[in-house]
């Protein structure tokens, strides 16, 4: 499903998210900062490629999955497995706000591909947290 989040009248010119990225490394940096700011969002569960994995950022040496900032008109987009339960127009609001905050006033897509309950880190008795659910 894909919500678009819902904007604000803009007072000035809409920008592109490009124009607040000066540099190959400030636009990497600026993506990977986006990814982690909406992953520690507590409605998303993991990114997501979308249909077909095109939701995608090519940086220096890797793919990061899920976020894709667009040149020109075109919007950021995000794609992720939310959190079951969580209302998802409100989760597309949100989401849009923290990108606007990171990139300025951009046109911002996100598409929830599935919903999953949130796995919480269980700490072991080495002291290091792995991935599960309640234990028994």
């Amino acid at each position: 499903m894909r919500y678009p989040a819902t904007v604000a009248p803009m007072a000035e010119p809409a920008r592109t998210a490009h124009a607040y990225c000066f540099g190959v490394q400030d636009r990497s940096a600026r993506t990977e900062a986006l990814a982690a700011a909406v992953l520690s969002h507590p409605g998303v569960v993991r990114l997501d490629g979308g249909p077909f994995g095109t939701v995608a950022s090519y940086l220096p040496g890797r793919r990061l999955v899920g976020v894709r900032v667009g040149e020109g008109a075109e919007p950021v987009e995000l794609a992720l497995v939310a959190a079951l339960g969580t209302p998802l127009q409100r989760l597309a609001d949100e989401l849009g706000a923290i990108v606007r905050g990171l990139l300025g006033p951009v046109r911002v897509e996100v598409t929830v591909t599935d919903v999953a309950p949130r796995v919480e880190p269980v700490a072991t008795a080495s002291g290091h947290g792995v991935m599960g659910g309640p234990q028994p």
